[in-house]
């Protein structure tokens, strides 16, 4: 499921020029790509929790209840 938005009046540091300038910005997060990848790194540690971005981006374990995929090694 990727999420895509426009995000309008962004403001960045322009070093050429040494000004805040605004612009628009095309964003695209896919967040099943997301999760699938900090998942693991969630369950496998006491916490159950993992996160990126400083903290921006959090993933936590629901409960405990963990169902084995058939064929799996």
């Amino acid at each position: 499921m990727k999420d895509a938005r426009i995000l309008r009046d962004i403001r960045v540091w322009d070093r050429k020029t040494q000004t805040s300038v605004l612009i628009d910005l095309d964003v695209e997060v896919d967040v099943n790509w997301i999760g699938q990848q900090l998942a693991a790194k969630a369950y496998n540690n006491k916490a159950r929790k993992s996160s990126v971005l400083n903290g921006l981006v959090e993933v936590r374990v629901r409960g405990t209840k963990a169902t084995p995929v058939e064929g799996a090694a």
